[in-house]
């Protein structure tokens, strides 16, 4: 997605200033590639790995990940996460589309799988407190995806009660809805506001605008390169 390859870009901008090369790898969340992988790195004395993503090699997905998890290779296999405040970015978006005067904000996020998306609906249950009924006609999971934010958004906006605005847990979610908003006929943000949480480099060039909460790539890394450092203490 667009805020991970803002992330990825701005982790090696960073660590080429520490005279570091960063090797990169995608295993498309399979396990056994995952742990091929980090024995690859350890093989190679790499030392340490920045995994994105929910991942069986650091855990499972009720564990709160961080946008990066840094892995120290050594007698123990560390794991740090490093990421803004979800829950509270969420309760922030939330509370904000609350402010406009929502009163049925739908809201959609990732697949459980991920386990930054079930605590960021944490926070949006923070926020609304709508009741399990309202949960029920209101949230929708959906594939991590522009697809996936798209027609999940159709089906929402579809029912016989439309929202009167929308929450996005992550912004590759939120182009697809904005999207499918459009082709519905709906302006944003005069029909539906639209919140969102990563603020890619995408957001500010959609039209409409994408309001999103942002996190702070470069301090992200920042923070990820300086426990691999052991400038930080995890």
């Amino acid at each position: 997605g667009p805020f991970f390859a803002d992330l990825v870009s701005e982790v090696e901008r960073q660590a080429a200033q520490r005279g570091k090369v960063v090797l990169f790898g995608s295993t498309g969340y399979d396990p056994a590639a995952e742990q091929a992988m980090l024995q690859t790195f350890r093989d190679r004395r790499v030392g340490a790995a920045l995994v994105i993503g929910p991942t069986p090699s650091i855990g499972p997905a009720s564990v709160e990940h961080g946008a990066l998890n840094v892995i120290r290779f050594g007698s123990s296999q560390e794991v740090v996460p490093v990421g803004i405040s979800q829950r509270a970015a969420t309760r922030a978006a939330a509370e904000h589309l609350l402010g406009h005067g929502a009163e049925r904000m739908a809201a959609i996020f990732g697949p459980t799988a991920h386990g930054v998306f079930n605590v960021r609906y944490r926070g949006w249950r923070d926020a609304t407190g709508y009741s399990p009924e309202q949960n029920k006609q209101l949230v929708r999971r959906a594939v991590y995806s522009f697809q996936g934010g798209y027609d999940t958004t159709i089906e929402l906006f579809c029912q016989p009660k439309v929202p009167d605005a929308l929450f996005v847990s992550n912004d590759t979610q939120a182009i697809g809805a904005l999207s499918a908003l459009h082709r519905l006929g709906m302006a944003v943000p005069g029909d539906v506001p639209v919140a969102s949480i990563d603020s890619t480099e995408l957001s500010p060039f959609l039209v409409p605008a994408l309001t999103s909460v942002r996190q702070p790539t470069d301090l992200i890394a920042q923070a990820a390169l300086d426990i691999v450092d052991g400038r930080l203490a995890s």
